[in-house]
């Protein structure tokens, strides 16, 4: 009697299956299907909010699935068709377009290149490929997500205006999981065949400096005495002050570029609009600047100040001159 109730207890037993094995879906075949990418060949234009760029990223060639195929008795299908689907537990954007945001600093947009080249996240299966019918059971497959090459896109979004010169990608941070189905374009398990991540890694954003915040710098030297201009800018002198700021804290060198046309009497003056007789010099810490040539300064913290002294230079001493002049100039900075 005791051995019948043992029997018993035992053929009620059910078998025990693992959690991500379903019927007609797929899932990692027993190896690290958790992969971390770097996002290659792309780069920012801005350091502003609101900035795009498209970088590549790519995903193993190949890597092994398990699917448990189950044939419904009187269906005949000929081929097995593969369907996929990802998502994405990053929030939507507030700023929309389809992005999503990463950090406080950068928003996502994931685009897969592939058989069907489809956005992530994709709740609806996606075909990917199919494969000759096999029997009922499970089974391994060889699968791949994407483009083996370069080719799929991740397009990073600035937040916010980025003042460091340098945009941060944490590492281990979840992009978003693929999983796979059999026939079906609804019916997913909860395990995803692949994991994609984060590598980690930092991205160059342009570092923005202006001069005197970006505005024209005008000199008015009044009515002046013709007989009075030197040919040496020695008299009728203005300070030109200038302030340099970035928006990064940065220590370096730099290269003032003094941008103009000479003058036709001598390349050591700019060109006015009375070419033949008046030019203006420009000298920094005493020395002339010539058109098209730069002088050297230092940003401390991602500032910097300097002066220069401008004044108008006559060619001819004995010559006398009437009417009005203008010169322009543009300046330059560019960081060594």
């Amino acid at each position: 009697m005791i051995l019948k109730m043992i029997l018993a207890v035992l053929l009620l037993f059910p078998t025990v299956v693992n959690a991500s094995e379903m019927k007609n879906t797929c899932w990692p075949g027993g190896v690290n299907n958790d992969f971390n990418i770097g996002f290659n060949r792309g780069a920012f234009s801005s350091s502003k909010a609101g900035a795009t760029a498209d970088f590549y990223f790519m995903l193993p060639i190949d890597y092994i699935v398990n699917c448990w195929i189950d044939i419904q008795p009187g269906s005949s299908p000929k081929v097995i068709d593969f369907f996929n689907q990802s998502k994405m537990d990053l929030p939507l954007s507030e700023f929309g377009d389809g992005f999503y945001k990463l950090n406080e600093d950068i928003d996502v947009k994931i685009s897969i290149v592939w058989f069907i080249n489809h956005a992530v996240p994709s709740e609806t299966g996606i075909w990917d490929g199919n494969n000759d019918i096999v029997p009922n059971g499970i089974h391994s497959f060889y699968v791949r997500f994407g483009s083996r090459t370069d080719k799929n896109i991740i397009t990073l979004r600035l937040r916010r205006d980025q003042l460091g010169g340098m945009l941060i990608i944490p590492a281990n941070v979840k992009l978003f999981r693929a999983f796979r189905s059999v026939w079906s374009q609804t019916v997913f398990n909860d395990t995803p065949f692949v994991s994609v991540s984060t590598a980690g890694q930092f991205i160059p954003v342009p570092i923005v400096c202006t001069i005197n915040n970006g505005a024209a710098i005008e000199v008015d030297f009044g009515d002046i005495d013709n007989t009075q201009i030197s040919n040496d800018g020695s008299r009728y002198v203005k300070t030109v002050p200038l302030q340099y700021r970035c928006n990064t804290a940065v220590t370096q060198d730099i290269d003032i570029n003094l941008i103009a046309t000479p003058a036709v009497f001598s390349s050591d003056f700019i060109a006015t609009t009375l070419p033949d007789d008046i030019g203006v010099a420009v000298r920094y810490n005493g020395q002339i600047v010539k058109p098209n040539q730069k002088f050297a300064t230092t940003l401390l913290n991602g500032v910097g100040q300097d002066e220069l002294q401008v004044a108008p230079v006559i060619r001819d001493v004995t010559k006398a001159i009437t009417g009005s002049f203008t010169a322009s100039a543009t300046l330059i900075m560019t960081l060594h």
